[in-house]
């Protein structure tokens, strides 16, 4: 006889040949604070308080788009006070596509959270009961938004699964009710968005924790090591392997294949993205090629001997491109596979001949079998592939300079809204600063090339007019140091309240600036020099580190890396916010 109990309590007094399993003993959890009255809030736990905010701050709506097209009664025309075949206004589908973009966001970071979850017990070989979450002595509040929200104190990663469960429980039941035939208004399309947003931070908070405390990253500490930051930092001597994503168990394996087997006078590590943020806070060695808005503009410059990518930021074109200049791609997430064979039980010398033999990429879903594959397969073509030169020669890139009939459409097209069209006129007459100076400002979507009438690779042509700049662009970026500490909390309370201290400003976001690198360094140079506490994340953390001023120094060289007045902190990747 077998008696299983996978939760609960049991009382056993006279039992004879009988095997018990057990698979989780529930202990009374620990009381470290009074419970507040929501724990585990649901979708209309804080409605009110919602609407308290909605009413304060009514929400402006410009809608991209004045039809549904959602359901199979549409597509339905909503201009002029007119309904859908559901019944649904304008100003309620406005706040539902809001709902949807949202539900997408906090799907990411949580499913991201879920995934590295799953990794760690691969990696480590440990259960998520067996590995505390102990941030070091000076971060006693380990999870400030876990504990605000849920009410768990996490002493083991099994504790934040707990509450990531919860999480996952929430955007399900806000994405239903986002379905045809549910919620009519937008004020309540509104509070469901704030609901997600919550769970958006929370599944953040889980996600950088477990990798933080799983992985030994840093912890908080300051004076965190200045990691090399663009383009001309990587050695174009060695094989590159370059990682695109924010997903970092597979890049760490990549880390560990080189630093074990001793390679690191032969590969270069280098990424895009927070994958790359979170493999330099494991491997100081490894190099950060650039933000989202470089990512075609490291690609399409010929310089990784292998992509590798994970998950989110990744573009959904990026096996084209590579395949045009002959990169394979690797896959290690379900999530970005791109119709490429799963070859995750393959041995990785089959999948390295795979991969050698031409073919455009392979899925390997096991990120212990990664680093063997994308440094041995980068080893490989490195020896074939000769010297790094731009993808265009002299003669192409003056013919295709005339080609150009400045017709303006790749500027309608442009989100940034360049004169791509004068820009080629006078590369054409012999003057190529235009399109140099004009290559930092281009975030390198693509969509001059799709529109270009004269098939022109406009991307290219700003690699060849930038290329020495792309040589020479040598930044810098502090070490992602995780968590602010307690005591430096303690340490700013007075002077922020007396105004000494005039805020706290977080610089975020994905790279999209008017202006280039320029921007994001001008926003941080301007707060921290008048004593400001600058923090800052992913994208805008690597791209203020692109730029310098007449001295030469970037914002991480210029400032302290401390979180007080003056200071600029990097804390690490997207999930850090």
């Amino acid at each position: 006889m077998v008696l299983e109990f996978r939760k609960g309590a049991i009382f056993v007094d006279e039992l004879r040949n009988v095997s018990i399993k057990i698979g989780e003993i529930t202990e009374e959890e620990e009381e470290w604070a009074p419970m507040g009255p929501t724990p585990f809030p649901q979708i209309e736990t804080l409605r009110d308080w919602d609407f308290t905010l909605l009413k304060r701050y009514k929400p402006f709506y410009a809608p991209y788009c004045d039809m549904c097209c959602l359901c199979t009664m549409g597509k339905c025309d909503l201009t002029e006070n007119k309904r859908g075949a559901c019944g649904i206004s304008l100003e309620a589908q406005t706040g539902r596509i809001v709902d949807i973009a949202v539900a997408i966001g906090a799907a990411c970071h949580t499913g991201h959270a879920r995934h590295m979850l799953h990794d760690i017990e691969h990696v480590t070989g440990k259960k998520l009961d067996e590995i505390p979450v102990d941030l070091g002595p000076e971060i006693a509040e380990v999870a400030p938004l876990t504990q605000l929200i849920t009410g768990i104190k996490p002493k083991t990663l099994a504790d934040l699964e707990r509450a990531l469960t919860y999480v996952e429980e929430q955007i399900v039941q806000v994405m239903d009710a986002i379905h045809t035939g549910q919620e009519g208004s937008y004020l309540d399309f509104e509070s469901k968005a704030f609901h997600l947003g919550m769970m958006d931070s929370l599944g953040k908070e889980i996600a950088d924790i477990a990798q933080i405390v799983a992985f030994n990253l840093p912890k908080g500490e300051s004076n965190q090591p200045l990691i090399e930051l663009g383009m001309g930092v990587l050695d174009r001597n060695k094989a590159i392997v370059l990682v695109i994503g924010h997903h970092a168990p597979p890049a760490l394996n990549i880390a560990d294949y080189i630093e074990n087997n001793k390679l690191g006078d032969e590969v270069e590590l280098a990424g895009i993205c927070c994958t790359a943020h979170d493999m330099s806070r494991y491997w100081p060695k490894a190099k950060i090629a650039g933000s989202l808005g470089r990512q075609l503009k490291v690609v399409r410059a010929g310089l990784a001997d292998i992509i590798v990518i994970d998950e989110q930021c990744i573009r959904a074109d990026i096996l084209y491109h590579a395949g045009k200049l002959g990169i394979p791609v690797l896959c290690t997430n379900a999530k970005a596979m791109h119709a490429l064979p799963d070859m995750t039980k393959k041995d990785p010398k089959e999948v390295i001949k795979y991969l050698l033999d031409g073919n455009p990429g392979a899925v390997v879903l096991d990120p212990l079998k990664v680093g063997e594959i994308a440094v041995e397969v980068a080893r490989a073509r490195r020896k074939k592939r000769g010297e790094i030169k731009p993808v265009l020669t002299e003669e192409q890139f003056m013919n295709y300079a005339k080609a150009c009939t400045q017709c303006g459409t790749c500027t309608i097209a442009c989100p940034q809204k360049i004169r791509i069209g004068e820009a080629m006129e006078a590369a054409e007459k012999g003057d190529r600063k235009v399109l140099e100076e004009k290559w930092d400002v281009c975030i390198t979507c693509g969509r001059c090339e799709q529109v270009c009438p004269k098939n022109i690779p406009i991307i290219d042509m700003f690699n060849y007019a930038a290329w020495n700049r792309i040589l020479n662009e040598k930044g810098k970026v502090r070490r992602g140091r995780g968590p602010v500490r307690d005591s430096e909390i303690r340490n700013v309370g007075a002077p922020i309240v007396l105004g000494t201290i005039p805020g706290i400003i977080a610089v975020v976001g994905c790279s999209n600036y008017p202006n280039g690198t320029r921007d994001a360094y001008t926003i941080v140079n301007e707060f921290a020099s008048r004593n400001y506490i600058v923090v800052t994340t992913g994208c805008m953390a690597m791209d203020c580190g692109l730029y310098k001023d007449e001295e030469g120094k970037t914002v991480y060289e210029k400032y302290k890396d401390d979180f007080d007045g003056g200071g600029v902190v990097n804390i690490g990747s997207c999930v850090s916010n």
